[in-house]
């Protein structure tokens, strides 16, 4: 990580799934779209680092509370999600923690 420049604590989104059901009639892409928000930490202790994951994880979830609704155009935010903290483990000379949350997006394009 060192010879790369990578920072920490790192936040990355993605999409994992997109999926076109067609629910709404005459709209070109009617479905959802699934993301993941990824928080990687690393520490030099195992408590501290367990905490400051814990506290990037309520910053992005305050991030979506405030989001719920329409996004953009056609692009929707129900609120729901789920939080998952994968095990502590060792990166390098410190210990590293990835917690990833999962959300759907409910989405309309003409």
């Amino acid at each position: 990580d060192r010879t790369k420049g990578i920072k920490y604590p790192q936040i990355v989104g993605y999409c994992v799934r997109v999926e076109n059901s067609l629910r709404q009639k005459f709209q070109q892409f009617s479905g959802k779209v699934d993301m993941v928000v990824e928080i990687r930490h690393s520490a030099d202790r195992l408590d501290r680092l367990e905490a400051e994951t814990q506290g990037c994880v309520e910053a992005v979830l305050r991030v979506l509370d405030r989001s719920r609704g329409e996004l953009s155009e056609g692009l929707y935010y129900s609120g729901r999600y789920d939080v998952r903290f994968e095990p502590i483990g060792k990166g390098g000379k410190n210990f590293a923690q990835t917690a990833k949350v999962g959300l759907s997006l409910e989405a309309n394009v003409a």
